[in-house]
């Protein structure tokens, strides 16, 4: 592809002053996704794509941690309740100013 060709075809996607492109109208809307997909990929002579398998790890969380803590890690270490699952929550600080100090009414006499 000549370096002008390319340019020229680069060009035809920049907008005229005051057009805005719109990402989800006409072939590029979820309603005609599925039929626009099949003729571009008939057009361009593409195999559909294969879904991807979900692989399931090799090693399960729980037993490299039952191996390393020598117990069940869903047991609870305190009172060795089995299947229990302790969640904590980490509140992030506040980023916010503090709150400013009340007004009282003798402040303005």
């Amino acid at each position: 592809l000549e370096g002008a060709e390319f340019l020229r075809r680069f060009c035809l996607h920049i907008l005229p002053p005051g057009f805005r492109r719109m990402r989800h109208y006409g072939i590029l809307s979820n309603f005609h996704k599925a039929r626009a997909l099949h003729a571009a990929r008939i057009a361009l002579k593409v195999e559909p794509a294969q879904p991807a398998q979900k692989l399931e790890p090799a090693v399960q969380w729980e037993k490299v941690l039952e191996q390393y803590l020598g117990r069940n890690p869903r047991d609870c270490p305190h009172c060795g309740a089995k299947d229990t699952i302790l969640m904590v929550a980490v509140i992030p600080p506040s980023c916010r100013d503090p709150p400013a100090p009340a007004i009282q009414a003798a402040q303005f006499l």
